[in-house]
């Protein structure tokens, strides 16, 4: 079955004419043979703001055009927009390729550079387009408009638009984790980073009944596996690890069986698998994670570059953001470390800041939203951490500095104690922890 005929039957299923209009595609994109119903459902929408119903479509159709129209189709709408794109693409290049083939041969070189020069311009500007570069915003602006209507309806219901974290200061600073953004968790090694990831996937699985992927760089999918079980189940840690868990504790961590069949995949993968970032991009595109990507080891990723490794860091940073959080619209929260110096400041300050993240120039300017973790004495002792604020782009909250959240294995207590107002936090052994 041809792509323009699943993209009409698409729309008749779900909707998404505005889709179809900004990705550009229009009926002389398609054969003679598909453009009628397709011109049809876009005319449908412009004058009466929604695509017709398959009864309406028929009214306006030949009886043998509608037995061509699938159904129903089981792939999204922006599926069968690329399918036809890339159709139609095909098609240009190989009339181009044509012409330019007859006026070579026909001692025409002038004629031909010029068709060289015309398809690259061309075919640039559509791809440049394609990923978001290229946008006239007088176009847009309904689409905006939607977006703050949306936004405030989620506000009046005490909603955010954007994947919940565990605490909602943080959700208060960033109105949740969005579409095609990057979030990067910084502290020293051993300071608890991969825990805080762990947390904030699981969270987002509970709240959402959607699927996460978690990929490790740093631990195997059994030692991840049993953190998501001591959240679940609220036990010891160190209890579950040695195989000394309470009675009580025990049995609730065997009812985990039974909560988990009948919850949506937590998908984990390992560095065995995901040695790229276009490994772990085809992993999304194809287990379609709505709760979220998370990356444990930001920092040791690779884009396949030989180069030195804050080359190679920065490759990634910017292969994270736009071929996997932007092309593939989906939130990325990721765990990397200071700097030597970063790091021991985080133990006795609250002074660790964005240019001390390890290849803070790779990753720092990428992100979205970055936090650091801080831990000195004082809330080491308390069982405590302050996630502070390094940088958020949209500011949602902009006199929120951080917050300090319960950083206790035993009961497994990550909890939010409450927002941090910027206060140094005293690292003598003599002073509390202000918020």
């Amino acid at each position: 079955m041809n792509p323009g005929l699943r993209l009409v039957a698409a729309l008749l299923q779900h909707g998404g004419a505005d889709r179809v209009i900004a990705a550009g595609i229009t009926p002389d994109m398609l054969p003679e043979s598909e453009r009628a119903p397709l011109r049809a459902v876009l005319e449908h929408d412009a004058q009466y703001g929604k695509v017709p119903s398959r009864a309406a479509l028929a009214e306006l159709l030949p009886d043998d055009v509608m037995l061509d129209i699938p159904e129903s189709v089981e792939e999204p709408i922006d599926f069968y927009i690329e399918q036809v794109r890339k159709r139609s693409l095909s098609a240009r290049l190989i009339s181009r390729t044509r012409e330019l083939t007859t006026n070579l041969q026909e001692g025409n070189p002038d004629r031909a550079l010029q068709i060289i020069e015309e398809l690259s311009a061309n075919e640039m500007f559509r791809a440049d387009a394609r990923r978001g570069k290229v946008t006239d915003i007088t176009t847009t602006f309904q689409d905006r408009l939607d977006d703050y209507r949306h936004r405030r309806e989620l506000n009046l219901a005490g909603k955010i638009a954007g994947i919940p974290t565990p605490w909602p200061t943080i959700n208060r600073l960033t109105m949740g984790l969005e579409n095609g953004t990057f979030t990067v968790l910084v502290g020293r090694i051993y300071s608890g980073k991969s825990w805080l990831l762990i947390c904030m996937a699981t969270h987002a699985w509970e709240i959402l009944g959607e699927s996460p992927v978690f990929a490790s760089m740093e631990m195997t999918t059994l030692q991840v596996g049993r953190r998501i079980d001591a959240i679940m189940s609220e036990v010891t840690y160190t209890d579950l690890v040695s195989g000394l868990l309470p009675t009580e504790s025990e049995e609730r961590h065997g009812l985990l069986l039974k909560e988990y069949a009948g919850r949506p995949p937590f998908y984990c993968v390992g560095k065995d698998l995901v040695r790229t970032v276009d490994d772990l991009v085809r992993i999304v595109r194809r287990l379609r994670p709505r709760a979220g990507v998370y990356l444990d080891g930001v920092n040791r990723i690779s884009a396949g570059s030989d180069q030195d490794r804050y080359r190679r860091v920065a490759e990634a940073s910017d292969e994270l953001k736009a071929t996997l959080g932007i092309g593939c619209n989906i939130p990325v929260i990721g765990t990397t470390h200071f700097n030597k110096e970063g790091g021991k400041k985080s133990q006795k300050s609250t002074g660790a800041d964005l240019e001390e993240i390890g290849y803070a120039y790779a990753i720092g300017e990428q992100v979205d939203n970055g936090f650091a973790l801080i831990q000195t004495p004082d809330m080491h002792a308390d069982r405590t951490v302050l996630i502070k604020k390094l940088k958020t782009r949209e500011e949602a909250a902009s006199n929120i500095n951080g917050v300090v959240i319960n950083f206790n294995h035993d009961c497994m207590d990550f909890s939010e104690i409450g927002p941090w107002d910027g206060t140094e936090i005293d690292a003598s052994g003599d002073g509390g922890v202000p918020f």
